[in-house]
């Protein structure tokens, strides 16, 4: 996976690194919860869907083996 832009946001979250090869990690230093990370295709098409256990200063991957080099999207949603 390649081209996975940094953000920042609400709830504070680093997802690195940029780009990935077997697995994406996900910190936060303020939000906590399960959280939706969505990996979409540049067509928008939902490529997978998984649930991330965020809590402060913890680290959470993702497995990103399974998918093509390529660009993707990250959608990531904590209610």
């Amino acid at each position: 996976v390649v081209g996975v832009d940094e953000i920042s946001n609400s709830i504070g979250i680093s997802i690195y690194p940029n780009p990935v090869n077997a697995e994406l990690s996900f910190m936060t230093a303020r939000g906590n919860g399960i959280t939706t990370v969505k990996i979409l295709d540049m067509t928008g098409r939902v490529i997978s869907t998984s649930q991330v256990l965020l809590n402060p200063g913890n680290v959470s991957q993702l497995n990103t083996q399974n998918l093509a080099s390529g660009l993707y999207r990250l959608s990531v949603e904590n209610k």
